[in-house]
């Protein structure tokens, strides 16, 4: 590896997939390319400067510590090529040779790219007021904690909340309600923002994924965390498929119990099964505790599926062509799914109502809980009513402050033509519910359109043939 062309799949590791009869020729099957590559070993799986660039102090760069460690590692690699089909193998060297091999590989830093550009998907599909295919709803019902905090905090931050002469929470509930009315607009500048956001991502996307990786390497050559738990499994020399294995650029693949992936995209404790072709003719075969078997007479097309950008085989077979077209797209799929989930579960989680507090939780068929409540002085009472809502504690409240506020009015404005409150979850339906004393002709649509929702409407009703107000509010 030595010089400016640096290897990552080490050319001492290449050379058992060589043509047959041609110790320094490889096939190499490429993303986007019709037809396999006959290649030298040393121009293959290389790239100048790939880890660093020469010092020009004379200090060791990584590409020197990655060349040494490779001659510590190859005697290792060579006694582990020696054993025979059903050999056990000892699972400490093996753990710490897959390691390695996936984390220097090109696929790792192909990885970080492709994340940087599925969370940029992910970005767009928020902003656009979707994740995952459906259409992103602010609660109508309640002020999401994490929204009540943020509103909360950046009221104290501008020391407004002191005056203010009523609750934090209130004043978080009414510019919730006020942001909702407006969220269009907000939206329409933010994207703005974000674009620009997602811009700079995709542009400095590999200067991300370079220094993901020699951060990584820098640290530890073969992190600890994954060589411990791959010491865990029993590994065993099982033989190649028919024809010999292919040599994936993600170097091992992993059984997660479900699906065959790539070493990047299993977690450790996901690990069933990890397979590392040797050679074509033999395969390390790591199992986890309680796993006596896993077939591996399938491993090039699981290889070839889990490859990200290249796979080198010593022959040149129509069945390992036909993996060409798709090659890469499984391991996008899987990131672009993982990134969108991601952000989903941000997203439902940020805005995600405290327990026990869901319109879900309510029983539907629960009573109605009322109070007639009043300042008897005043010659006036407040009937108070909170349809499908059970937090009896929440609405005592409400209705012991309700006839204060409203004594306040009384003594500007009349109120005795005020038939009192209704609160509700489902707001339309309150509307929709209040008995009139008149036939009314259409029903009452409330604006909910997704970035807008009503929270309040007065309704005429009669009541002993006189016309009162009663207001319908949301909660």
């Amino acid at each position: 590896m030595a010089g400016r062309k640096q290897h990552f799949i080490p050319q001492h590791f290449q050379k058992p997939f060589a043509i047959k009869g041609y110790k320094e020729k490889i096939w190499l099957y490429r993303k986007d390319k019709p037809n396999p590559i006959q290649t030298s070993i040393s121009n293959t799986a290389a790239q100048r400067d790939f880890y660093s660039k020469p010092s020009k102090e004379n200090i060791p760069t990584l590409d020197d510590l990655i060349t040494r460690y490779e001659q510590f590692l190859h005697p290792k690699v060579d006694k582990l090529r020696r054993l025979e089909i059903g050999d056990d193998i000892p699972a400490a060297e093996v753990a710490e040779l897959v390691t390695h091999l996936a984390i220097r590989s090109s696929y790792m830093r192909e990885m970080v790219k492709d994340v940087a550009s599925s969370m940029t998907e992910a970005i767009h599909a928020v902003m656009s007021g979707k994740i995952n295919g459906q259409k992103i709803n602010f609660p109508k019902h309640h002020v999401p904690p994490a929204i009540e905090n943020l509103i909360i905090k950046e009221f104290e931050k501008k020391k407004l909340i002191e005056q203010i002469p009523v609750s934090n929470q209130t004043v978080a509930k009414l510019t919730y309600f006020v942001l909702r009315e407006v969220a269009d607009e907000l939206l329409t500048d933010a994207r703005g923002m974000f674009d620009y956001f997602v811009e700079e991502l995709n542009n400095k996307s590999a200067s991300i994924s370079y220094n993901a990786q020699t951060t990584v390497l820098t640290d530890s050559l073969a992190p600890e965390t994954r060589v411990k738990r791959l010491s865990e499994l029993k590994w065993t020399v099982v033989e190649g498929p028919d024809g010999g294995a292919i040599l994936p650029d993600c170097t091992s693949v992993v059984f997660d119990g479900e699906k065959w992936t790539s070493f990047f995209l299993a977690g450790n404790e996901e690990i069933v099964a990890i397979a590392l072709p040797l050679t074509p003719d033999r395969i390390a075969l790591g199992l986890a505790v309680g796993v006596s078997k896993i077939d591996v007479a399938d491993f090039n097309t699981i290889a070839a599926h889990s490859s990200h950008t290249f796979f080198l085989s010593s022959s040149c077979k129509p069945e390992l062509k036909q993996a060409l077209p798709k090659l890469g797209r499984k391991v996008r799929s899987q990131l672009s799914e993982m990134s969108v989930s991601a952000m989903a579960e941000t997203v439902e989680g940020f805005l995600a109502r405290e327990p026990d507090s869901t319109p879900s939780d309510v029983d539907q068929d629960a009573a109605k809980i009322s109070w007639t409540s009043g300042d008897q002085t005043n010659l006036f009472s407040i009937p108070i009513t909170f349809l499908d809502f059970k937090d009896e504690i929440f609405c005592k409240e409400v209705a012991d402050i309700l006839p204060s506020i409203i004594t306040s009015f009384a003594k500007h404005l009349p109120v005795s033509g005020f038939a009192g409150f209704v609160f509700a979850h489902d707001y339309k339906a309150a509307l929709n519910s209040i008995e009139r004393g008149f036939e009314t002709s259409s029903e009452i649509t409330p604006i909910e359109d997704g970035s807008r929702i009503g929270v309040g409407m007065p309704l005429t009703i009669l009541e002993d043939g006189e016309a009162k107000t009663k207001a319908v509010l949301r909660i």
